[in-house]
Order: C-alpha cells, then structure tokens, then sequence
C-alpha cells in the first residue's frame, strides 16, 4: 500500500531525496538541473510530493512549468492508481513527462493517454571490465588538431543519428577543438580513424563518464567502437573506482556493445509528451 507524503516546503522535499537524487546523478541528471534551476529561481514549482510504500519502495513526483518529473528506484504497479488521483491526471493536457521510464510509460497507458516518447536513455555503470574481451585490429589513441575537420564531420553525423539534430559543422569544430585540447578526445586507428569517443567529467560529479561514441557507416560490425570504448574505460579505472555512460536505449546493437565490455544497466531514463 501507498500512502502520500507531503512537504512544508521545496527544501525539506530536496533534502527527504536528496540520498535518492544522488544515488545515481547520471540517471537523474535532468532532474537535477530542473531542481538547480528551482533554488535560481528560474523555474516554476507547481507541485511535488513523495508516493511511499509499506515496504519502503517510494516514488519521487515534482512538477514544474512545463514538465512533470516522475523518478523512482523501482517500478511497481501498484503506486498507478494512487499516483494518478495525486496528479489529477485527466488536467495534464500537452505535457511532458521524464524520468523512470518504466513509471512514466505505465502510468501514460494505464491512463489510456496518447503519447509520443522523443527520448530514451539507457544508463550503464562499469566497475570491472570483462575478463575476455576480444579486440579489433587497431589500436587506441588521442586525437590530434590536424584530424579537426574529419572528427567534425563525424559529429555532425553522431548528433544528428543521436539527436535528431542538425549541428553546423563550425559548432562541431569548436567542441572537437575544446576536446582535442583538454586530451580527452580518443580515436581508435586502424590504417584509418575508425571510431571516436570522448571522456566527460562533469561539474560536481566524483566520477568520468565516456560519450560521443560514434563509428561511420563504413565502419561499423567491426567493433572498432567496443574496443575503443573498453580501452578508455580500463585507463580511467586505473584512478577511478568506477566509469558510467549513456546511450540511445532504443538502439540494442550499442547496448549489447557495452554489455560486452563489462557495463551493468542501471536504469532507463525517458521523455515522453502526452498530446491530448
């Protein structure tokens, strides 16, 4: 059974999740940017409140200006019906939901809602890298500022598979430029570039996170992107006690790749718009 648990204000609700919020910050990245933007006063709170069960299980709801945010550690039916009355689910008309997907998703068709999903995130987490990995023909590297313009066109592919998104190949050539000079940009070389992939060490995270992971076309079924990626993650595990990464949770050939490597799954982060 779930009961609802409500808050005097919107710091006593931070601090009663902030253990929560802070048990996986890559998962829950989205939801601590609109919780930042909350304290700058740049952002509309319209409500929020705790779901928790008997058994401990508890669901975290905050709802903002256009956005309700629905995170939990693990999904369970029985918090759908008490959570819609909370909401007052018939209301939200042209609104975006993010969080569990698991959550979000269940709830939207248990409401008989129609909605799109724009993004899904699978989260991953690599403390031990697997024992028999079998490598490419090539070898790991830094990338170089004579390689600018290629790797640039190689992200204006990536964010456009990735994202959806059109980016100027000037916007790319800037970030590969930020990424080349702070040594963070690796390349896998096998007579050519074969792959590329980018070491991110975010703001007030304790942890690298790998990204950007792109192979062309011409390229790809050779596991040129696998090996990359698991050099990377075995460098940064010497200083390390673990690396995390996210991909398109909708493409299972790349999850299989990080499987692979020796990546655990640690949740599915999802956007998804009600559209009536």
């Amino acid at each position: 059974m779930y009961t609802t648990k409500r808050f005097d204000n919107f710091i006593d609700f931070y601090e009663y999740n902030k253990t929560y919020i802070n048990s996986n910050p890559l998962q829950n990245i989205f939801l601590i940017r609109v919780i930042n933007s909350v304290f700058r006063g740049e952002t509309t709170i319209y409500n929020f409140f705790n779901l928790i069960a008997d058994h401990g299980q508890h669901v975290l709801v905050l709802i903002v200006e256009d956005f309700c945010l629905i995170y939990t550690d693990k999904y369970d039916s029985e918090f759908l019906n008490i959570l819609s009355k909370e909401l007052e689910f018939s209301k939200f008309n042209k609104y975006t939901f993010a969080g569990n997907k698991n959550a979000i998703e269940n709830l939207l068709k248990f409401n008989n809602a129609k909605f799109s999903t724009d993004k899904h995130l699978s989260i991953y987490k690599c403390e031990k890298l697997s024992d028999n990995f079998q490598f490419s023909h090539g070898k790991a590297r830094l990338a170089n500022i004579s390689e600018l313009n290629q790797l640039a066109e190689f992200s204006v592919m990536f964010t456009k598979e990735y994202d959806g998104n059109e980016e100027s190949l000037e916007s790319m050539k800037l970030m590969i430029t930020n990424a080349i000079t702070n040594d963070c940009l690796y390349v896998w070389e096998d007579e050519q570039i074969c792959a590329m992939a980018v070491i991110m060490k975010r703001e007030h995270f304790d942890f690298p996170e790998i990204g950007h992971v792109y192979t062309p076309n011409r390229h790809r079924s050779k596991g040129y992107s696998s090996s990359l990626v698991f050099k990377m993650t075995e460098d940064l595990l010497n200083e390390y006690d673990f690396c995390m990464l996210y991909t398109n949770g909708e493409n299972p050939v790349s999850n299989r790749v990080f499987v692979k490597i020796g990546y655990d799954k640690t949740g599915d982060y999802v956007r998804c718009f009600k559209e009536e």
